[in-house]
This record gives structure tokens, C-alpha cells and sequence, in this order.
């Protein structure tokens, strides 16, 4: 699903969550939510890690390629809850899987993409090609805020996805 660029996705600070399942552990990075530019060096993408089971959150400043991956392994067919995080005061970004902090970095500024759209459940290429590691999979609950979300708010939103009754603030 191509969502159409539009400037106000693309945030100075940001958090960004999906919920993902793959259906496979496979080689090649496949994408559930990639948000890249036509430029190599711009915007923000999650992928299931090339041939290491592992999740990644990756952001851009210009060329330089800042990844935080997982502690957590990918698993075929369960649903996992994706969060990242960018702060442009701090120039940090942060990576959750379902709830827990996988990692931070401190990256310099994160070049917001710049003209593609946003693409769910499809990953394009470091040149915004589309359909490149297409995402194998499920893909449910996108949500893109232009604010830091706290590690409270994100363990909140991974355990009402995960809790029949949920609690709602």
C-alpha cells in the first residue's frame, strides 16, 4: 500500500509503530513500513534483518546508514510490535520491540524523506524503487506521530494490543 508523500509525515522529531508478522525468516530485508526518499540518504524504514533474525530500525543522515537492531529475534507468525523513535533535540533515536527498548543511537540529524510515499507491507530499494524485499507477511495497526512518544506511552500501547481488556488513558 503506497500511502501518498505528504510533508506532514515527515516530522523533525517522530514515532513511528506497526504491528508485523512475518510469515518467514528469510535472507533479504524485508519491510513492513518504509518511508524513504528518491535520494539514498533520507527518511527512516523497519526491516526483518538481511540474513540475521533479527529486527531493525534504521534511520538516515544523508549517506550515513544508523541501525539499532534487535535483541529480540524476528518470528515467523507471531506478531510483533514495532516502535521507533527519533528526537531532533537530542538527535537520538530509539528502537522498542513489544514494549521493551532494543537500543538508542545517538545519529546527528535525521534526513526526513522528501518526495515517496509512504509504503506499508512493501520495501523499496536505497533508490525508492518500489516492490524491492517485499514484505512477506501481516501488517496491522501503522501509526505515525509527530511527537516523541515516552517508553511508558509505548509499553501502554504494546500491552492494550496485547490485552483483551484494554485500558484506555
Amino acid at each position: 500500500i503506497d500511502v501518498p508523500f505528504d510533508a506532514a509525515l515527515n516530522t523533525a522529531d517522530f514515532t513511528v509503530e506497526v504491528w508485523a508478522k512475518t510469515t518467514t525468516v528469510a535472507n533479504g530485508a524485508r519491510s513492513p513500513l518504509y518511508n524513504r526518499g528518491a535520494d539514498a540518504g533520507d527518511g527512516w524504514l523497519f526491516f526483518a534483518n538481511n540474513g540475521s533474525p533479527v529486527w531493525t530500525f534504521r534511520t538516515y543522515t544523508g549517506t550515513t546508514r544508523n541501525n539499532i537492531n534487535s535483541t529480540t529475534p524476528v518470528v515467523a507468525d507471531a506478531w510483533t510490535h514495532l516502535v521507533g523513535v527519533y528526537d531532533s533535540a537530542s538527535t537520538t533515536t530509539r528502537f522498542y520491540v513489544n514494549g521493551v527498548e532494543q537500543g538508542t543511537g545517538l545519529v546527528g540529524t535525521c534526513t526526513p524523506n522528501n518526495s515517496i510515499p509512504l509504503r506499508i507491507g512493501a520495501a523499496g530499494n536505497d533508490t525508492g524503487a518500489a516492490g524491492v524485499n517485499a514484505w512477506d507477511g501481516g501488517v496491522d495497526e501503522v501509526a505515525l506521530y509527530n511527537t516523541v512518544l515516552s517508553p511508558a506511552d509505548i509499553l501502554n500501547h504494546y500491552q492494550n494490543g496485547t490485552n483483551a481488556a484494554r485500558v484506555t488513558p
